[in-house]
C-alpha cells in the first residue's frame, strides 16, 4: 500500500497521465490527418451497399434459375429431331 500511495503522491503518476492523454491526442491528430475516421465510414457504407446488392443478386439468380428450367423443359425440338421425326412418319 505504501508503494501505491507513494506513486500517486509522487509526480511519477501525474507524468504518466499526460503522457497517456498526448499519446490518444496524437492519435486522434493522425486518424483525423491520414482520414482514417473517413475512411472507416466509407467502407462500412461500401459494405452495406454490397449487402444490398447481394440480396437483391439472390433474387435474381433464383429468377435466372426458374426461367432456365423452364426454357430446359419447354423447349421446341432441334432440326435434327424434326427430321428424324419426319422420317419414321413416312416410312
Amino acid at each position: 500500500m505504501d508503494t501505491i500511495n507513494a506513486f500517486f503522491e509522487s509526480g511519477a503518476f501525474f507524468i504518466l497521465f499526460v503522457i497517456v492523454v498526448v499519446i490518444l491526442c496524437m492519435r486522434e491528430i493522425r486518424c483525423w490527418y491520414w482520414k482514417i475516421n473517413e475512411q472507416i465510414g466509407l467502407l462500412n457504407q461500401q459494405i452495406h451497399l454490397l449487402s444490398f446488392i447481394l440480396e437483391h443478386q439472390d433474387e435474381e439468380i433464383e429468377l435466372l434459375r426458374y426461367i432456365n428450367h423452364n426454357i430446359k423443359y419447354n423447349t421446341q425440338p432441334s432440326a435434327d429431331e424434326e427430321v428424324a421425326a419426319t422420317q419414321e412418319s413416312d416410312s
